[in-house]
């Protein structure tokens, strides 16, 4: 009888943990420069073309699952990763994110340069959660897009390198 028990507990966690993986997204809505938007998603597995590489789990408990620059969103996914912009163009900084310590807060620094331009302050209402922000390329050079915990602990980067012509 307590081998059944148990057995029966296990498939229950098991179900469980499934099911809180397929929760369903919530709307998201645009952002520019120190506004945000957010969204529960289930996780997606593989890495989508000019995405950084996945990061190690820092000791925070956060890890950024996927981190890309690109020029839009479809729903709530990124589209058309970039390397590369002109100068004017507006790109989304899209992360995907897992937090083993529930609810949280992470910050989206635009960097131009190496000079913080912009600290987008993201909240992570789920895991794993998808959130972005967007900023405009006003000015020539390499700008970076770094994610950090909520300890200010840089967990992953990326960057787009923006031309005049």
């Amino acid at each position: 009888m307590k081998i059944k028990t148990a057995v029966s507990r296990a498939a229950s966690l098991c179900l469980l943990s499934a099911m809180v993986g397929m929760a369903a997204s919530a709307p998201g809505v645009g952002a520019d420069a120190g506004v945000h938007a957010s969204t529960p998603v289930p996780r997606m597995e593989g890495t989508l073309p000019g995405s950084a590489p996945q990061a190690s789990k820092p000791a925070s408990g956060v890890e950024v699952l996927k981190l890309v620059i690109c020029k839009g969103l479809d729903g709530r996914d990124p589209q058309d990763p970039v390397t590369t912009a002109k100068l004017g163009d507006s790109v989304v900084g899209w992360s995907q994110i897992r937090s083993e310590n529930g609810d949280t807060n992470i910050t989206h620094r635009w960097q131009l340069d190496g000079k913080t331009v912009a600290d987008v302050p993201l909240a992570v209402k789920g895991s794993p959660y998808r959130t972005w922000s967007r900023k405009t390329l006003s000015e020539a050079g390499n700008w970076s897009l770094q994610v950090l915990n909520s300890d200010g602990q840089v967990l992953q980067e990326t960057s787009v390198s923006v031309s005049a012509n």
